[in-house]
């Protein structure tokens, strides 16, 4: 089973170096484990940073934003042969050291796609600034992990965080055109 971790970056240099190196290279019952950075326009050394890191790098030669960014991230990744994407932000607001926490409901069989909030465990927000944490402290009590129908098998957990996508079956069949899916 391989897993592809994709991360957006734009003028992520300060950072992307440290989280690159804080992605495990191994995970139980995974047997590969890559990293692909997203370069959205940058205009600082980002990619080049991220590929001495050993990262793949697919870079906009403007920034196209958030959905595109999507785009070429679930894009680069299937081509890369991913069973598992991981989509994980680049400023090292996150722990690569989750990454085995948040895929292990789909390696057990429990769940298809999982949805994580760093907001909802308390050890999980990496570096992220101490403002921004203080704002999000009201809104830890709507971040309880909520299970879907045992039908859908997804894992999720409401807000932003490290995103498992398992690819499988028909979602291989994926094609991704713009902004949005066409399932072929």
């Amino acid at each position: 089973m391989k897993v592809i971790v994709y991360l957006p970056a734009l003028n992520e240099s300060e950072t992307i170096g440290a989280v690159l190196d804080g992605i495990p290279s191994r995970f139980p019952g995974i047997d590969s484990v890559r990293a692909i950075v997203i370069d959205d326009g940058s205009t600082d050394a980002t990619s080049l940073i991220a590929q001495r890191h050993g990262a793949m790098v697919v870079r906009h030669p403007v920034n196209l934003g958030t959905g595109r960014t999507f785009v070429s991230g679930v894009s680069a990744a299937l081509r890369a042969g991913a069973d598992i994407i991981v989509s994980m932000d680049a400023d090292g607001q996150f722990r690569g050291e989750d990454i085995g926490r948040l895929v292990a409901p789909i390696l057990e069989g429990r769940a298809d796609v999982a949805l994580c909030s760093r907001f909802a465990d308390g050890n999980m927000i990496g570096n992220m600034p101490l403002a921004k944490r203080l704002g999000r402290k009201g809104k830890r009590a709507k971040t309880k992990p909520k299970y879907q129908s045992k039908k859908n098998r997804a894992l999720k957990w409401s807000g932003r965080g490290l995103t498992p996508l398992w690819m499988r079956g028909e979602m291989k069949g994926t094609k991704l055109k713009k902004d949005d899916f066409l399932i072929k």
